[in-house]
């Protein structure tokens, strides 16, 4: 086991999906960054939107892909095989359909659930990652 941690947070790119529920993956690493003091530098390499953050002795990195929901597995799995991160320690953020707003939960491997974003991931990396589940409701939820 080594001392990187990828912190994935699922969304949409550009300003059309920014105010989105979809998006709660990106406003958590949005967070993250904000509540932490961490210095962005917004590296985009990967196709991605790059932040570190040094957490006692492990680095953590904190992505947003830039390419479209159903691609983030092609920008995971770049920066897993460039820093050579073992699956065990990559956590993916996403919204949660089946939760209502507000609820979330940690989740170990698993199906994807219809979601795009985890499909693609699990295709190319396999399923054995860590989410962190964000229930936004029902389409027709607006709360």
């Amino acid at each position: 086991m080594n001392n990187i941690k990828l912190l994935v947070g699922l969304g949409n790119h550009g300003n059309e999906y920014c105010y989105t529920r979809h998006n709660v993956g990106f406003w958590f690493i949005d967070r993250y960054i904000e509540v932490n003091n961490v210095i962005k530098t917004n590296n985009s390499m990967f196709d991605a939107i790059v932040n570190t953050h040094m957490y006692k002795n492990y680095k953590i990195f904190l992505i947003k892909p830039q390419k479209y929901m159903n691609l983030s597995g092609e920008v995971v799995l770049a920066i897993k095989n460039f820093y050579k991160i073992d699956i065990e320690n990559i956590i993916v953020i996403h919204d949660e359909i089946s939760f209502n707003p507000g609820i979330i939960k940690f989740k170990q491997g698993g199906g994807d659930n219809g979601h795009n974003g985890l499909k693609n991931i699990s295709k190319l990396i396999g399923n054995n990652y860590l989410r962190l589940r964000c229930g936004i409701g029902e389409p027709n939820d607006r709360s």
